[in-house]
């Protein structure tokens, strides 16, 4: 069962809509997915099949490569990340759990 994350409503206006949409997906998908790096500074997608069914629910497209291609617009740098064999890694340094003074700050 999804919670029902909500971005906040003041910092929610000024996000842009891709940016929203990437947060709540984080918070409310399985953990074994995808999910925040333990210190909030990236996120990991740790199964690219089930990934493409969870893009699907957040997103009009529920292909990974359209995902990446929005990522790079809005200057996400993928990781190397050391034993994520498989896994995907991106980060931006603006990003960062729960900070939505600077997550609103991260424009295309």
């Amino acid at each position: 069962a999804a919670s029902k994350f909500q971005v906040p409503a003041g910092p929610r206006k000024q996000m842009a809509q891709f940016i929203r949409k990437l947060v709540e997906l984080l918070e409310t998908a399985p953990e074994d997915v995808v999910s925040w790096t333990r210190n909030g500074t990236a996120f990991r997608v740790h199964n690219q099949k089930a990934f493409a069914s969870v893009l699907g629910k957040h997103f009009r497209s529920n292909q990974l490569n359209n995902f990446v291609r929005q990522l790079n617009f809005y200057a996400f740098q993928k990781l190397n990340a050391p034993g994520s064999f498989g896994s995907l890694e991106f980060s931006h340094p603006l990003f960062r759990r729960g900070q939505w003074d600077t997550i609103q700050q991260i424009k295309r």
